[in-house]
């Protein structure tokens, strides 16, 4: 036997009202007080830089074909581990000091995912450049859907290769530079606070209680630094 069973409109209101409830998924992040920026780069210079990128790192192709002849595809393997493809691998790259030029795709993903490379590369002395249509450009010789942030190793760590291209690189585009910081005979220093005072400090330490003796206090000044 089927029985018909009516909600009551207290219960057809209390489920209403735990939809209207579900909880929003809230992501935080931290944001700076200074605006971040790529320094720009000009069209002409762009398309000297992203030809010659994609004309440099065809010889990672042999690693896509499975007929390759197996020198190649050795040689191919050696010259991709001086490089650094994602995001991830680049800021471990930045931070361990093993990267000595990045390149962004500045039309690949928001922003907000690539603005901690221009202040880490900035403080760590990496080149850093940011380029629209890389991802377009060199996914396809990397054997990647994308590429959104590509580093090349310190000459050291890929053996040489890539060198003429790094160098081109650098000459061609402008450096990153961040407004609180200041070039003081090639290190990157902290601008001196105009308004530092030397400030003194009063330190107040109790001596142990002797016997038919009050609690004697020494007052020491130090100087702060």
């Amino acid at each position: 036997m089927l029985r018909a069973t009516t909600t009551t409109p207290n219960v057809c209101s209390r489920i209403m009202l735990n939809r209207k409830k579900a909880k929003t998924l809230v992501k935080h992040r931290l944001e700076s007080p200074y605006r971040l920026t790529w320094p720009r780069v000009e069209k002409s210079v762009r398309e000297e830089v992203l030809q010659k990128l994609q004309k440099s790192l065809e010889v990672l192709l042999p690693l896509k074909s499975p007929l390759t002849d197996p020198e190649l595809v050795k040689s191919a393997k050696e010259m991709r581990g001086g490089l650094a493809v994602g995001i991830n691998e680049v800021t471990r790259g930045i931070e361990k000091g093993q990267i000595d030029l990045l390149l962004v795709c500045l039309s690949e993903e928001p922003a907000v995912f690539t603005q901690h490379l221009i202040s880490l590369s900035c403080l760590r002395r990496c080149h850093a450049v940011g380029l629209c249509d890389l991802s377009k450009t060199v996914a396809h010789c990397l054997g990647v859907k994308r590429v959104t942030a590509l580093g090349f190793k310190t000459a050291e760590a890929r053996g040489g290769h890539f060198q003429s291209l790094v160098e081109f690189v650098k000459e061609k585009t402008p450096d990153v530079q961040l407004d609180w910081l200041q070039a003081t005979n090639g290190d990157m220093q902290p601008e001196p606070d105009p308004h530092y005072v030397k400030l003194s400090v009063e330190k107040y330490e109790y001596a142990p209680r002797s016997k038919g003796a009050k609690r004697k206090r020494k007052r020491t000044e130090l100087n702060a630094k």
